[in-house]
């Protein structure tokens, strides 16, 4: 594993899931005891070999950041869940979202960071969230979509809104109708639209990610003081086993 350090970019990893033979191959002995023992809980063997794998994969990656084997990595997460690194080498944020057979994850060493991706799967249940979980603009927004595009509108908008509520640690608690985020393809970074209950939305900066076709991703910067911060580029890496 090359070791890796941060500049003023935000690095952004892709963990692309592996055959079925190297998938259950993993190295288990990186994994914690309580890692393991939630990956024990997947009653489909090969969805607990992949959620292994992906924690493996980031303790690797981190360890070419902090300069430790990844075994020394210690993870701990905040109440709503957001997690963070406990080593005397840390420098950076980061965070983790996976589905369907990719996993990214975001490291930054200018503030906090929030990442969503989700695949474009059929979502029969689509209006039923829309109207329960989108703000009143990005309803309207969504629902002048001609039909064929809804789908990818769909999750353009949802994994922005989870990409903001992971970068400010609040999580699924936050009042998700409270906010607007741009709808459309985003060039650089935007500024979202916050109500009250929420922050001022000078402490967000949100855009979407280049991934593959069937898949929507967004990242988000969250901090009091982004304002006097320079914005990031965004470098992205392929994760390889060994």
């Amino acid at each position: 594993m090359s070791v890796h350090s941060m500049t003023k970019d935000l690095h952004v990893w892709q963990i692309k899931k592996p055959p079925i033979k190297a998938l259950v191959s993993y190295d288990n002995d990186l994994l914690s005891a309580d890692e393991k023992q939630r990956a024990s809980r997947f009653k489909n063997p090969e969805l607990a070999a992949w959620w292994a794998y992906i924690h493996v994969a980031v303790r690797e990656i981190l360890s070419g950041y902090y300069h430790c084997l990844p075994k020394e990595l210690i993870f701990t997460t905040d109440k709503n869940g957001k997690p963070s690194v406990n080593h005397p080498n840390l420098g950076g944020f980061i965070n983790l979202a996976h589905s369907g057979d990719l996993a990214l994850l975001a490291i930054s060493d200018i503030c906090d960071v929030g990442v969503d991706v989700e695949y474009h799967s059929p979502l029969p249940e689509m209006a039923q969230v829309v109207t329960r979980f989108f703000s009143t603009q990005e309803q309207k927004d969504f629902r002048q979509q001609p039909s064929p595009l809804q789908l990818q509108t769909f999750y353009n908008i949802w994994t922005r809104k989870e990409a903001l509520i992971k970068a400010n640690g609040m999580g699924m608690s936050a009042p998700l109708q409270a906010f607007d985020v741009p709808v459309n393809d985003m060039i650089g970074w935007a500024i979202p639209i916050l109500r009250p209950p929420m922050e001022t939305d000078q402490q967000y900066r949100l855009t979407e990610l280049n991934l593959d076709d069937n898949f929507a991703g967004a990242i988000c910067l969250y901090s009091p003081s982004l304002t006097k911060l320079p914005l990031p580029n965004i470098s992205y890496y392929d994760y390889r086993r060994g």
